[in-house]
């Protein structure tokens, strides 16, 4: 046995090169991703389920016809309808039937609709519960109606052929889906530079004044809970409950912006402090209107921004924003004559945020009555009211009318407050006579008595 070494053999895998590797790789994928094609007995298969799947449809339809055979005219069904309560409305008194029930004609009704309709559709169904019968564009010609001429649910719902809770139901919800969309539709900003673009004008003297703004007074019922929950809402000025917006219109009456309500007691000055940051955002300048001079009111102290008009309610708020607001008489003196003349310029600029007080009632009645619904939707009525006031302005400018009838609704809550305080007047007088009888009453009893005891003595 010889001892040489085994020799031990080591097979090498074969070196291939990359490139090969890669591509046989790739190949690969390709057919799978081509896969192969359908043979001769497959596409025939595949034509004569075709064909059975059509003559099945087909079957299906006939039966159906034979069953319900309807005529051409029955096709097209009322249920099919966008709004069969207001086409029903119509076909029994016409088309007047829109400014009768609606602050709006029917060409504006349709014209708001056709804007915010589709939004309104794809939230009327959304959520829980049963489905609402009603449709979305008669709910929105329901609440205008409830809104342009407010009265007890009962009445409103015979007049829709429902229940009052129905009405009231149908109401909300359109005013709650509505006024979200009609606000980011027909509420626009602008700057002032971009006023002639739009169609805005300049105010009539302060030219470099961006907006005016005021605060509309709404009268509520008293709250419920104890004094110190209520007298919140109380406003010693007017001597009613009631609710405050405040409004920021442009030069032509349209309202670029609104709060949510506040209490009565609140100071105007207040609310205005709380909404100071859009104030600034609003009269910001731009880098163009920066550059060229202003020697306006206000302009050493707010070089940046535009100016407000505001009334005397707001003294105090120049440190704030750039305001132009009248001045005061001083206690004991007079204003000169340059005074009264500037605050005469300053109430013929500001009369416009008046103006769209006035239009505003006068399209929608419920804010010329005593508010009596929930407290927490009325931001939402607001908001639903006010924006479509904002597409009417843009189509019918504001008037002098607008800004009397204003007045008349300012007239009217200065009587209803007379006649509150006239009502505690006589329940505190027939409370005073009523503890006077009482007391001759008592009086009397005991003089009886000491007369029958000094007789049995």
């Amino acid at each position: 046995m010889s001892n040489s070494p085994i020799p031990i053999r080591i097979r090498l895998p074969e070196c291939r090169p990359n490139n090969t590797t890669n591509t046989t790789r790739i190949t690969h994928r390709v057919s799978k991703r081509k896969g192969t094609m359908p043979n001769s007995a497959t596409v025939r298969n595949a034509m004569a389920d075709v064909v059975k799947r059509r003559q099945q449809r087909e079957d299906i339809l006939d039966r159906s016809s034979e069953i319900y055979n309807l005529d051409e005219d029955e096709c097209d069904e009322e249920a099919d309808s966008l709004c069969p309560l207001v086409d029903l409305f119509v076909s029994e008194s016409g088309t007047r039937i829109f400014k009768a029930f609606t602050p709006l004609s029917r060409d504006e009704f349709e014209a708001i609709w056709d804007k915010v309709g589709v939004k309104v559709i794809a939230d009327w169904s959304s959520g829980r519960g049963p489905r609402c019968k009603t449709t979305p564009k008669d709910a929105f010609f329901i609440a205008l109606a409830v809104c342009h001429l407010p009265t007890k649910w009962d009445k409103h719902g015979v007049s829709f052929g429902m229940t009052a809770q129905t009405a009231q139901k149908v109401c909300f919800k359109a005013i709650m889906i509505c006024g979200p969309i009609l606000k980011k539709t027909y509420v626009r900003e602008v700057s002032i530079d971009s006023f002639l673009d739009v169609g805005i004008p300049f105010h009539s003297n302060f030219k470099y004044a961006h907006h005016d703004t005021d605060a509309m007074v709404t009268e509520r019922n008293r709250p419920c809970g104890n004094h110190q929950e209520s007298k919140s809402y109380f406003s010693g000025k007017h001597h009613l409950y009631c609710n405050k917006v405040e409004a920021s219109t442009y030069p032509n009456g349209e309202a670029c912006n609104w709060t949510k309500h506040y209490p009565g007691a609140t100071a105007d000055i207040t609310i205005l402090r709380d909404n100071i940051q859009f104030h600034r955002k609003s009269t910001k300048k731009s880098p163009a209107a920066q550059a060229i001079v202003d020697h306006g009111e206000g302009s050493t102290k707010h070089p940046r921004h535009h100016a407000i008009i505001l009334d005397k309610g707001y003294i105090g708020i120049e440190d704030s924003v750039r305001a132009i607001i009248p001045k005061k008489k001083p206690r004991g003196g007079q204003l000169t004559v340059d005074d009264r003349n500037r605050n005469n310029k300053v109430s013929a600029d500001r009369v416009v945020v008046e103006n769209f007080f006035g239009r505003v009632c006068g399209m929608f009645g419920m804010f010329t009555s005593k508010y009596s619904w929930s407290p927490d939707k009325f931001d939402a009525i607001v908001d639903f009211c006010f924006s479509i006031a904002n597409f009417h302005i843009r189509i019918h400018p504001l008037r002098e009318q607008d800004v009397g009838y204003y007045q008349k609704v300012i007239a009217d809550l200065m009587r209803r407050t007379d006649d509150a305080k006239n009502k505690g007047r006589l329940r505190q007088q027939k409370h005073r006579n009523r503890m006077k009888m009482n007391a001759l009453a008592m009086t009397v009893d005991l003089s009886d008595a000491f007369k029958i005891t000094s007789k049995a003595n």
